[in-house]
């Protein structure tokens, strides 16, 4: 859709959303398996962002994310195990009690 290419990852699964408000993309959530980076992105520069929490069974919930600016996005890095599942959840405020979406992908 953006040309967003993901390297090839043989147990992975890949996620990328798009957020819209009233029909303008506000932000971008990608999960990279290859690699296990999760890239988030203030695509509307509005001054309002998404925040970003990932769980896995292993590693239970991480911190919270969110995109440092509209050309900059935030990439983060992670080391999971190949194959396990990953929930990524998508919040409207940064203590993570007002969400918006949850998806799944797999390292």
């Amino acid at each position: 859709m953006d040309d967003t290419c993901f390297r090839k990852d043989a147990d992975g699964e890949v996620l990328k959303a798009e957020l819209r408000n009233g029909g303008t993309l506000v932000s971008k959530v990608e999960f990279h398996p290859n690699g296990e980076r999760l890239w988030i992105y203030d695509t509307a520069a509005d001054g309002d962002t998404v925040y970003v929490r990932l769980r896995t069974a292993t590693h239970g919930w991480s911190a919270v994310f969110y995109a440092t600016g509209a050309q900059n996005p935030h990439v983060v890095d992670f080391d999971f195990a190949e194959g396990e599942n990953v929930l990524i959840e998508v919040y409207d405020n940064s203590d993570a009690t007002d969400r918006i979406a949850s998806f799944s992908a797999r390292a």
